[in-house]
């Protein structure tokens, strides 16, 4: 079987596993229903604020990008949602790779540059997302969980708040000049054949480029700070969602949601995170004692919503650029 097929029946089988908890004995027709009763009002207003997280991931993405390439916002703006869009359409996230191919065709640059850069952007991502989890977990006082079981939800929270800080630690000790890291990683390349040594020095160096702006301390204050303004746009997006269903949005079931929901798409699944997404959402509402069928309605909303609004947006930039969906998919593989 080709790689390609058994990432597919992969991402499958995971997004069929959580579907099959998630909407277990549940009525579609309330969760429709619980859709039809939406308040319209606040649909421009969540289109709007949907917008915003995205503007900020380009923005950041700029400052990261800045050593290996100038590229314009419009360009970084596309990738992006072109990247998301291949997250819909393709199985495992490979939408990721795709946003750097994008990047090296339109700005003629190396792929592992830009390749490192986007391992830089979901390092900042990946610490954000673990200090919200710690924040959800020791703020929240979910209705419907016996509160020793919360409590070791608690520990494994703060042993995932260590882990990214460790791991975070790590990469910046890589994107040193100087060190034991670098020291270290030379001396592994030097037992390496010569011809494959060369490739890895060749790789690493184009790697490090692209970890630059954890070097550079203004840059990684901007890019710190784009980071907090775009998880602050998502929880304020979770916020407006619950608004359109007419579910008392405090901060903390936004938060909680928010975090269920990143972690939902985080997840190597299916196209489009179907089953992962929709499990997220409903384990998050019924945490606060949202009834699980009005639930699954805003799971099925809120993933047709964000699926419509890649597909057209990725899809326009792609029809733009002239790229097509065969061209996409194959870049991956490359």
């Amino acid at each position: 079987m080709k790689k390609s097929g058994l990432m597919f029946y992969t991402g499958m089988a995971v997004s069929f596993a959580f579907l099959g908890w998630a909407v277990a004995k549940l009525d579609f027709g309330q969760a429709f229903e619980a859709i039809m009763r939406i308040n319209p009002l606040w649909l421009v207003p969540y289109l709007f604020v949907y917008l915003i997280p995205l503007w900020l991931r380009a923005a950041r993405l700029r400052i990261i990008t800045e050593p290996v390439t100038k590229a314009p916002m419009r360009t970084l703006f596309a990738s992006i949602c072109i990247g998301f869009m291949g997250n819909m359409i393709f199985p495992l996230r490979i939408g990721e790779l795709i946003r750097v191919y994008v990047v090296a065709k339109k700005e003629r640059v190396s792929r592992s540059g830009i390749l490192a850069t986007i391992v830089v952007e979901r390092i900042f991502d990946i610490f954000a997302m673990a200090m919200l989890v710690v924040a959800a977990v020791f703020y929240a006082t979910p209705l419907t969980v016996d509160a020793a079981i919360w409590r070791n939800v608690e520990r494994v929270a703060a042993v995932f708040g260590v882990v990214s800080l460790g791991a975070g630690g790590i990469v910046f000790l890589v994107a040193s000049e100087e060190g034991f890291a670098p020291r270290w990683l030379n001396q592994i390349i030097r037992l390496l054949p010569a011809a494959v040594a060369e490739k890895v020095k060749g790789l690493l160096a184009s790697f490090r480029q692209g970890l630059q702006v954890m070097r550079n301390g203004r840059h990684f204050g901007l890019a710190v700070l784009y980071t907090a303004a775009l998880y602050a746009g998502v929880i304020a997006t979770s916020s407006l969602a619950l608004a359109l269903f007419s579910i008392p949005a405090g901060f903390e079931l936004a938060l909680v949601l928010s975090v269920f929901t990143l972690a939902g798409v985080a997840v190597p699944s299916a196209p489009g995170a179907v089953g992962t997404y929709h499990a997220g959402v409903i384990f998050a509402l019924t945490l606060y004692g949202v009834d699980a069928n009005k639930a699954l309605g805003v799971a099925i909303f809120l993933h047709l919503f964000m699926f419509a609004f890649f597909l057209v947006t990725g899809g326009w930039y792609a029809w733009r650029d002239k790229m097509t969906f065969a061209e996409l998919r194959h870049s991956a593989d490359r």
